[in-house]
């Protein structure tokens, strides 16, 4: 995510969904609408300097997609990848992105028990409700 944009929007595919063409449209229509609606309400603020950052978030490294993309799909760190798709998209893998306290979030996500028990030991980690471990534990022995 971007703290500098005044907008960040963000799609999710878990591991039982891909990031594929049409998700990454359906996000660029949401930002589209998105925009439309803050510029068309009335308000005293003007928005046509606002910044937006977009983020499509998934579990699965979107093969499809980054072979569609060809060099329009670039990896910028370890998990984190940009695709320049009408507008620049950052694109998450979460079973990818380092095994880093800083991405503990996204590992939660990654659908991996080596990194979902490893950011459920983190001490920012440990004030999450006893019931999210137990649902993201389920999920994994679902594998």
């Amino acid at each position: 995510l971007n703290p500098q944009a005044d907008h960040n929007l963000i799609t999710y595919k878990s591991h039982h969904e891909a990031l594929d063409a049409d998700a990454i449209n359906e996000l660029i229509g949401y930002f589209v609408g998105y925009k439309k609606s803050l510029i068309n309400a009335s308000s005293d603020r003007d928005r046509s300097k606002d910044t937006y950052h977009l983020v499509a978030v998934c579990t699965r490294y979107p093969e499809a997609l980054a072979k569609q993309a060809g060099n329009r799909w670039s990896q910028l760190n370890p998990g984190i990848y940009r695709i320049d798709w009408l507008i620049s998209i950052i694109v998450v893998v979460t079973s990818r992105v380092v095994k880093q306290p800083h991405n503990s979030a996204w590992l939660l996500f990654s659908h991996d028990r080596e990194r979902v028990e490893y950011a459920l030991r983190l001490p920012e980690n440990a004030q999450i409700p006893e019931y999210i471990p137990r649902l993201l534990r389920d999920e994994l022995d679902k594998k």
